[in-house]
């Protein structure tokens, strides 16, 4: 909801741009116009998500599924871009080029795109606990506080 503010505030400055004769504004909200449709669809029901059960992670991002198997998964932890804290984890194959300067950049080959309301440091905690219950083959169990 904070982008989609933003957007309308950058297409105002756009706008008011225009008005005063600037053609870059026409740029600014342009640009503005563009991407509300795309920051909208994520307050779509189904659109964003975030499931961790037996069988591993599954999230989603603009509609588009990703699923990563509990047996895919080497480690997980938190990492910090920009000023936010999210998610990260290694796999457990060989990593290529891509993976490669992720791990460089962050210290993680990938990871989720957002916390999901949840604090980075409990949901890698979580994330932890699950992948230890599915390598121990122990029951599902509550995840620690």
């Amino acid at each position: 909801m904070l982008m989609l503010l933003g957007l309308a505030v950058l297409s105002a400055t756009g706008v008011w741009m225009i008005a005063d004769g600037d053609w870059l504004g026409f740029l600014v909200a342009g640009f503005a116009l563009f991407a509300v449709p795309v920051f909208a669809i994520q307050l779509l029901p189904g659109a964003a998500y975030l499931r961790v059960d037996q069988n591993g992670v599954r999230f989603a991002v603009a509609f588009r599924e990703t699923a990563v198997p509990w047996e895919s998964i080497a480690e997980s932890g938190v990492y910090e871009v920009k000023g936010s804290r999210l998610v990260g984890f290694n796999y457990t194959a060989k990593a290529g080029r891509v993976r490669q300067a992720s791990r460089s950049l962050t210290g993680y080959e990938g990871g989720l795109p957002d916390t999901y309301g949840m604090k980075a440091e409990e949901l890698a905690s979580l994330l932890d606990h699950r992948l230890h219950l599915h390598r121990s083959g122990g029951s599902e169990a509550p995840a620690p506080s």
